[in-house]
């Protein structure tokens, strides 16, 4: 228990940089953060801001999340192979340790295709490419303007 208290407080202090940079609402704000991202966050949010906030997310939780988490865990479990001696219990632990880590990252990708699937679902009528890139149709992030 107190083993899996450690690991929890070293990854809230390794990602904590990442998750105060996130900006993941980009939208009603008194200013504009980054005024070279492309994006207006003045602009008072809408729909396709929701989209967008579900996006960065997603994107966050995948690549700055679990993908880090994924191959620490290998690298766990492959040092723990390597240096098992020869121990059978060491060594199930490593290939056990192993496996979860690939299984975890292939549950994550079949995760990421089965949203696409369900956001192009139920935006069919927004969206224009696969939702990890996202742009919503008629909308400007730059300038807060619909086509017309």
């Amino acid at each position: 228990m107190n083993k899996l208290i450690l690991f929890s407080i070293i990854l809230i202090l390794i990602f904590s940089p990442l998750l105060a940079n996130a900006s993941l609402v980009p939208c009603g704000r008194h200013s504009d953060s980054d005024p070279d991202d492309g994006i207006d966050e003045t602009c008072p949010c809408n729909i396709c801001h929701f989209w967008l906030l579900a996006d960065r997310i997603i994107n966050f939780i995948i690549w700055n999340l679990s993908i880090p988490v994924a191959v620490l865990a290998l690298v766990i479990g492959g040092i723990i192979l390597l240096t098992s001696g020869g121990n059978e219990n060491r060594v199930t632990l490593g290939k056990e340790i192993l496996w979860k880590a690939a299984l975890g990252i292939f549950i994550v990708f079949v995760a990421w295709l089965l949203i696409d699937g369900l956001i192009k679902t139920i935006a069919k009528d927004e969206w224009s490419n696969a939702w990890n890139n996202f742009e919503c149709k008629g909308y400007h992030f730059d300038d807060c303007t619909w086509d017309q």
